[in-house]
Formats: structure tokens, sequence, C-alpha cells
């Protein structure tokens, strides 16, 4: 009781209320009830609670599944919000979710913390609730690989290095160089150099490509690099040897007339005379036209030629000296 009318009334609880003011008089006497009511309704200071929220340990994509995310508030939870920043976001922030959002999209692939948000209707934001997931996308990108060296349109002899070049996102396990559709040779490791022995095969256009492997089995290739092996042919042909005289095995005289030619597939380089096994004459010619003195009786004439590889041909007459 108060001696004079009280200024305020403090009620004990939020919602709408009904107060009783009372009176009394000196004798002890107490008035009837008088009534007013009044909706109280207290500020919000209370953030909701993040109790759950839950990754998988892996993932192979960046939507990444969200499990058991559950918030709870005294007047009840309105939004939720995932996000890769600790920054705490604002109410009013874009992305909030009425419901708790079923996955999640990480911006890059790797060891990733999300964090978790629950905010109520009047715009308290909960504490982040954290959860961690290893991101590994599959490989889908194939190597690049190229032939710098020889280019296309080379002429090459001999053995000759043909050069590959390869990268990858990740890393090359390995460069083939095919050689007209065939494996030529295979390396596992940089740098990607491969002898080509050309000698051993026929001259003419031959067509190289490179193909580079990455770990996950993706595979490029390169260009194709034309070439034409143009080694030298070797001449392993002797000369032919024409005798246009002596005609017949009998000679009459001291002399005689000896007139021979030479031809080869390339060139001839030498024309040698023998008589009786004794050398008469040298010439670089291709033929031979001179005259021999001979004694009476039985005489061989010999004839070599030489190529410029070194192949030797001969040819023979036996003649008979009467007189």
């Amino acid at each position: 009781w108060s001696a004079v009318a009280p200024t305020s009334f403090t009620f004990s609880s939020e919602g709408t209320k009904t107060a009783y003011a009372w009176a009394k008089d000196a004798a002890g006497n107490v008035s009837t009830g008088r009534t007013a009511s009044v909706t109280i309704t207290l500020p919000d200071l209370t953030a909701p609670l993040v109790s759950a929220f839950t990754l998988p340990a892996t993932s192979s994509s960046l939507t990444v599944p969200v499990s058991g995310l559950s918030a709870s508030d005294a007047r009840g939870v309105t939004g939720y919000l995932i996000t890769e920043s600790a920054t705490p976001p604002a109410a009013s922030a874009a992305g909030w979710s009425a419901v708790a959002p079923t996955s999640f999209t990480f911006s890059s692939e790797g060891t990733k913390t999300a964090y978790a948000w629950a905010k109520d209707a009047a715009g308290n934001v909960s504490t982040g609730r954290t959860a961690s997931v290893t991101i590994t996308l599959p490989d889908l990108t194939a190597p690049i690989v190229s032939i710098p060296s020889p280019i296309s349109g080379a002429i090459v002899k001999g053995t000759i290095t043909v050069t590959a070049g390869a990268t990858d996102n990740i890393g090359v396990t390995r460069v083939e160089l095919y050689v007209n559709g065939n494996l030529h040779a295979s390396i596992s490791s940089a740098p990607y150099s491969f002898s080509w022995n050309t000698a051993a095969l026929a001259n003419g256009a031959y067509n190289l490509i490179a193909k580079a492997y990455d770990a996950a089995g993706n595979i490029g290739q390169s260009t194709s690099v034309n070439v034409t092996v143009n080694n030298p042919v070797a001449d392993v042909t002797p000369p032919t040897i024409t005798f246009s005289s002596p005609t017949s095995k009998y000679v009459y005289g001291s002399s005689i007339s000896i007139s021979a030619s030479a031809a080869d597939n390339v060139a001839i380089t030498k024309m040698e005379l023998y008589v009786d096994g004794v050398l008469q004459l040298t010439t670089s010619a291709s033929s031979i036209n001179t005259r021999v003195s001979i004694a009476k009786g039985l005489h061989i004439i010999l004839i070599k030629a030489y190529d410029a590889a070194n192949n030797v041909n001969s040819s023979s007459k036996t003649v008979n000296r009467f007189f």
C-alpha cells in the first residue's frame, strides 16, 4: 500500500496483462478493484544458437552436401546462412534462407572450412559454427604436348633427336613418340628427347606424333610433324665393261689396238689396262683407246673399271700373236 497513487507498476512477465487498482480508508475498508490492461513486448536481445553443423570428410565436387544443420532461438529462427568467411554476416546480407540449406558450394578445391549462421526476427545473428571438408576435384584436363624439333617439312638423315614438350595442370607421367602411327619410344620424365635412326628406313615421307599422359589417364596429342627422310643410297653396283677391240683372239703384227668402254649407275672414276698382269695405262675417262706392243705368243688383256664407291669390275680377253 502507498499513501499516494503509484505512477508505475512492474509486471512479472511480458504478454497481454491485466492490472487491478485498489484503495483503502483509515477504517480498513478496501474498494472494489478497478482493472486496466496492457500488452508488453520486450526487446529481443538474445541471438540464436547453431547446435549442429556437419559436412562429409571428403568430396569430389565443389558442391558439398550439408547434414545436421540445426539452430534454436527463444522466439524462433528466421534465417540460415553458410559462408567461407569467419566474419559474421549482417542480418540484411544476401543469401539468408528461411530453411536450413542441404548443400553448400565452395569457391575452390582443397581443405576448406565452412561457417554456419542463424538469425532471428530481431536481426540477432548467432556465433558461427564450423565444419571442414577436403575437396579433390576429378582431373579432366589432358596434357598439352608438341614437337618443336624437327619442324614440319624438314629433310632429315642419319640419327636425329626428336624433341617433345609436354605440360599438365597436375603432372605428366609419360610421353610417347609415334612414327607413321607406330610407337617408337616412351619416356617417363623430362626432358622428352627421342633418338631416331633414319638410316635404317627407306627414304620418303614420315609422320611424327607425340602423346602425353597424366596420372588420371588423360591423353594429349601433338599436331602432326611431317618430315622427309633422305639418306644417301649405298652404291653396290659395279661398273660394266664393253670390249670393242680386239675382236679376234688371233692377232698379227707387233702391236694390237685395244678399245673398251665402261658404264656405271653413278659414274666411272677410273679405268686400268693390264697386259699379262702388267699395268699399261690408267685413265679417269670412261673409255680406253690405245695400241700396245706385244711379242709373239699368247697374251691376256685385262680391263678394270672403278666407280666412286670403289666398286670394281674387270673383263679380259686372250689373244695369240702368230708373227
